[in-house]
């Protein structure tokens, strides 16, 4: 039992010390809306899926006007960036930029160290 209680307690820490870093290194610059809109963004870019804005706001239970305030804010920080689809010159498709993906990198490091 002791050692269960042990890998507990050290989930916890790690759990801790991953909040930590999201507060300085995520919530000073956006909210949890913001970062939940940069998963999702993330790994459809990952996985080769277009997402755009209806994509996107059909995904989450944010509303509309949240996400295009959060949209708005993660392209002025340089997280993410918007881009003409080439089938569809009415659609914008959304993309994690290389900075946001660095930063990203370091948040995993603290979650597997």
């Amino acid at each position: 039992m002791k050692n269960h209680n042990d890998e507990l307690l050290v989930f916890a820490q790690k759990m801790l010390k991953a909040k930590n870093w999201e507060q300085s290194n995520f919530l000073d610059k956006t909210n949890e809306i913001g970062i939940t809109l940069l998963l999702i963004i993330m790994i459809a870019n990952r996985e080769g899926k277009e997402i755009n804005l209806k994509i996107l706001s059909q995904s989450v239970t944010f509303s509309q006007r949240s996400i295009a305030y959060t949209i708005r804010d993660l392209i002025s920080l340089g997280w993410i960036h918007l881009a003409q689809d080439a089938n569809d010159k009415r659609r914008q498709l959304i993309y994690t930029t290389p900075g946001f993906l660095n930063i990203f990198k370091q948040y995993k490091e603290h979650l597997t160290n």
